[in-house]
């Protein structure tokens, strides 16, 4: 059964987009969706001494345009998130096993929003050891729009199973991609406490994956995969049930 899943092209993406990645066959990059500023598409959360800090990508966004075209407004942004983040993790242990490769990232960074938001999210794929094949739906040259651009999307790659968020919930025809011969999951993601850093009182969920990654090193993988659960969609199971993927995942390569 071919898995897929989609998602924008975001900035320091965090862990269940990553489980989303590691558990399909492909992933589609959305980077011909609009861009929305009210989101993680240009920014995401890091874990400082007081507390979450949101770093954000300056841009030249217009109104509806689409995240491929959208430029960064400037250069200075990647000295100044490269010296932020190197300056709260530098103790940590897996900082301190990819800070080089990390740093590359940031010394000459694309142009485009979408190209920067690429490199970062393949950077943190291959540091913990994603192999899943990606592209790009600008590539794919569909039309259509809304649920019907994302069913479009899974029948052009030949998907049987589509992985979605809960925003998802809101919005999709989920008929429509049962008749289509397409299974539709949802993730119900755990943010269940790991190792941070500075001794804090509570723990943070929510943020960029390098705070797991930089906290407890490339091996994060399988404590990503741990965390999900997936239910169907309405009408494509029992309700209320869930399903442990990565239990079927590691059930097939046995």
């Amino acid at each position: 059964m071919k898995t897929v899943a989609i998602h924008q092209p975001s900035y320091l993406v965090w862990p269940p987009l990553l489980e989303k990645m590691a558990l399909a066959d492909a992933f589609i990059y959305l980077d011909d969706a609009e861009f929305t500023k009210r989101s993680e598409i240009h920014r995401n959360r890091i874990l400082a001494p007081q507390g979450p800090q949101w770093i954000s990508v300056p841009n030249k966004a217009h109104r509806g345009e689409l995240i491929c075209d959208v430029k960064g407004a400037n250069r200075e942004w990647a000295h100044q998130h490269r010296t932020t983040i190197c300056h709260f993790y530098r103790r940590s242990s897996g900082y301190q096993l990819c800070q080089e490769s990390f740093a590359a990232l940031y010394e000459d960074p694309p142009a485009l929003l979408s190209e920067v938001n690429i490199a970062t999210t393949e950077w943190l794929r291959n540091q913990i050891g994603i192999t899943t094949p990606t592209l790009r739906s600008s590539e794919l040259c569909i039309g259509t729009k809304g649920w019907e651009r994302v069913l479009d999307l899974c029948l052009a790659v030949g998907a049987k199973r589509y992985l979605t968020g809960t925003g998802s919930l809101d919005y999709l025809n989920f008929e429509a991609f049962r008749e289509a011969g397409i299974e539709v999951l949802v993730q119900r993601y755990r943010h269940d406490p790991y190792p941070q850093q500075f001794g804090l009182p509570e723990f943070y969920s929510h943020l960029s994956t390098i705070d797991m990654l930089f906290n407890m090193g490339p091996g994060c993988l399988d404590e990503i995969l741990r965390r999900g659960l997936w239910e169907p969609a309405p009408g494509h199971g029992d309700p209320g049930a869930t399903i442990n993927l990565y239990e079927e995942r590691h059930a097939a390569q046995d």
